[in-house]
């Protein structure tokens, strides 16, 4: 019996190999292969011909990287900015958007999907499938986002804070959320239905114990929904952050494109993608390891 048992699960086993070798292949060809080709890249002068040639120079891209390129450390710099006022603003709009969603009120399915919309707009399917019908209609719809981003930005509040005697400083600082509304509702579809997961995951039975002991909304939210959500914001915290570092706006991804396809340094490209990249992981791990911290796991 035991023997049949055993030669059952090794059966199953070889299925389970085979259901992964697709998987497994696109991963060795799509992430290994070019994972390691960057990496000699970055440590070889890359001489392209018809095809291409390496010289090992050692460290002496990541060289120039750090201490004499003029444009790396500054892209980074704007980068980490954006970062820092992006992702807390992202987070907070998703989160009190969920709340509002998980009411049950008259076509909130309805509103789910608005609020996931944007989403599906700005993502490059969607704008390869409106190719298809056509570059009038891709056209109308980029002139519609153009003309909603101006209204946004047309609400003008430098003019009220300045009146109001805030430095230029403090007004860009205040302003610069603004100026980026669309972004950050574009930005933010994935958070909220994250966080709208987790609100719909915490027991109704906490709330009503909380109710019967006499705590308040204000209490049940502090006491019991926000640390029943914690593992979610640190999701959503890893997402924003790799989503902010990968978008094709950003500074650093632009000068690595520049460098590789226009300029053909394939050498220094790959020494700053593989800085960058290890900054973004340090960053992460920083993150993770002081939100983890005081994350609440609950189990039944």
């Amino acid at each position: 019996m035991k023997h049949k048992h055993s030669s059952l699960m090794k059966k199953r086993a070889r299925w389970a190999y085979f259901f992964l070798l697709p998987w497994l292949i696109g991963v060795i060809a799509v992430f290994v292969i070019p994972l390691f080709l960057s990496l000699s890249f970055s440590l070889s002068e890359v001489t392209v011909d018809s095809g291409y040639s390496l010289r090992p120079v050692g460290f002496a891209n990541y060289k120039t990287a750090l201490l004499l390129d003029e444009n790396f450390l500054r892209y980074f710099a704007s980068t980490i900015g954006d970062l820092l006022y992006r992702v807390p603003i992202i987070l907070v709009y998703s989160f009190m958007v969920a709340l509002l969603l998980k009411q049950s009120y008259f076509g909130s399915q309805i509103f789910k999907f608005v609020f996931f919309l944007p989403v599906i707009l700005s993502s490059d399917l969607f704008f390869k499938l409106l190719n298809n019908f056509g570059a009038k209609t891709t056209s109308s719809l980029d002139a519609v986002m153009s003309s909603s981003v101006s209204v946004l930005k047309s609400l003008n509040l430098s003019v009220y804070l300045k009146d109001l005697g805030l430095s230029s400083k403090m007004i860009e600082l205040l302003t610069a959320p603004v100026n980026k509304v669309y972004e950050i509702i574009t930005c933010s579809g994935i958070q909220i239905f994250v966080f709208l997961s987790a609100l719909y995951s915490v027991p109704s039975q906490l709330y009503e114990a909380a109710h019967m002991e006499g705590a308040n909304a204000w209490q049940q939210f502090w006491k019991i929904t926000f640390p029943m959500v914690m593992p979610m914001v640190l999701v959503n915290v890893v997402y924003s952050i790799v989503d902010t570092f990968v978008t094709e706006s950003n500074s650093v991804m632009e000068y690595v494109y520049q460098l590789s396809f226009k300029n053909f340094n394939f050498g220094l490209s790959s020494a700053i993608s593989w800085l960058y990249f290890l900054a973004v992981g340090l960053i992460l791990l920083l993150v993770f390891r002081l939100i983890n911290r005081r994350t609440f796991y609950y189990t039944d």
